[in-house]
């Protein structure tokens, strides 16, 4: 079901370039919060690793943070993202 959704997002989201990936929740919300600050629209995705084959959980490295964000801006709005998260003063 989730791969009908990905499909579906990817093709009718204006979305699709990805311009950040990051393991950690902070750095997602720094990136986030830069992008909202200069007013461009993004796209989330949050994919979930920390999950078996039967979609139980696995608590055998519990330190270990498996949530990756991707993060998706419009080809337009491309470089302004870019260099909106890459500032140094953020």
């Amino acid at each position: 079901m989730q791969l009908i959704l990905d499909l579906m997002t990817f093709l009718f989201s204006k979305k699709k370039r990805l311009i950040y990936t990051t393991f950690k929740q902070a750095e997602y919300y720094k990136a986030s919060s830069s992008l909202e600050a200069s007013g461009i629209s993004f796209r989330t995705k949050m994919t979930n690793h920390h999950r078996t084959a039967l979609g139980q959980p696995q608590y055998f490295n519990e330190n270990r943070n498996s949530d990756q964000y991707d993060i998706f801006v419009t080809e337009e709005d491309e470089h302004s993202a870019l260099k909106a998260i890459h500032q140094k003063n953020r």
